[in-house]
């Protein structure tokens, strides 16, 4: 898997930040079978948009009008669990991204933090 996302690269966008909360909603939103093993992997390297960072295209938070910790909480909440995959050493470049990963999965049950290094 580390091989195959070595391989990828970002491109586009405008800005720094994510439509991370995207990315949680359409997790939230899937038709779950009742019976199903869940999980969600969220492969990040930057952060989700209005948490402070320089020249964030939308710096009052995402432009779908969603939170992205709210979202974490109710993944959680329907035993979703979120795995967080950092991107390095592009994620460390933002001021808050790192904390603001970390603080997610410290207040969210079910979810955990990795980071891959190029």
């Amino acid at each position: 898997m580390k091989e195959n996302l070595n391989s990828l690269f970002a491109a586009g966008g405008g800005d720094g930040p994510e439509a991370t909360t995207a990315a949680l909603k359409a997790a939230t939103d899937l038709d779950w079978r009742p019976s199903a093993s869940k999980m969600a992997i969220l492969i990040t390297d930057a952060p989700p948009h209005g948490i402070g960072e320089y020249g964030d295209g939308f710096p009052n938070g995402s432009p779908d009008g969603q939170d992205p910790i709210v979202l974490a909480r109710k993944m959680s909440a329907a035993g979703i669990p979120l795995f967080v995959v950092a991107c390095e050493p592009a994620l460390s470049g933002y001021q808050h991204a790192v904390d603001f990963y970390h603080g997610l999965v410290q207040d969210c049950m079910y979810t955990l933090f990795f980071t891959l290094h190029k």
